[in-house]
């Protein structure tokens, strides 16, 4: 993650076989996070399944941060986030 209100970038990488239907990940901030790459896209060679693009930060600590997201995971998945 880069760390920085103007200008925050998430990357969350799942590097084994297994799919999370709900994986949490902390954020520093509340507000919006997009999703403006997943691996999982057809084009990539994914299952080309549809994600919502839009995810709120909610007021729950997790990964040592204050606030984070519920998002599917596929397995060997990456996905890129900006705030």
């Amino acid at each position: 993650m880069r760390r920085n209100p103007e200008d925050t970038l998430l990357a969350v990488c799942n590097f084994v076989p297994v799919a999370h239907e709900a994986y949490r990940i902390g954020v520093p901030f509340r507000g919006k996070y997009k999703e403006i790459f997943n691996s999982d896209a057809e084009k990539y060679g994914g299952t080309g399944e549809v994600r919502k693009k839009i995810y709120k930060a909610e007021a729950k600590e997790c990964d040592g941060r204050p606030y984070s997201f519920a998002y599917k995971l596929p397995p060997y998945g990456v996905a890129v986030f900006e705030f």
